[in-house]
């Protein structure tokens, strides 16, 4: 199991309460989904999802960066 930051949780139970409050206020199930859907996407949408330390390729795998391509040897271009 995956160990989640003090800030992660602090958000969870900040959308779980929003939620909530939503829910008590408004009286309408579509507000409550809206409002906890959004508040759980919202950090992703602004770009503080996810933090992983990658190693020197970067977020995407298999990319090994500029450094890597420039020690790999060109191969030949050949048409038939």
């Amino acid at each position: 199991m995956r160990r989640r930051s003090p800030l992660h949780l602090t958000w969870a139970l900040a959308t779980v309460a929003g939620a909530t409050a939503v829910g008590i206020t408004t009286q309408r199930p579509g507000f409550v989904v809206i409002t906890f859907i959004g508040g759980l996407w919202l950090p992703h949408l602004l770009g503080f999802g996810h933090h992983h330390h990658h190693g020197h390729g970067g977020p995407w795998p298999g990319c090994h960066g500029r450094a890597a391509a420039s020690d790999a040897p060109a191969e030949p271009v050949t048409t038939a």
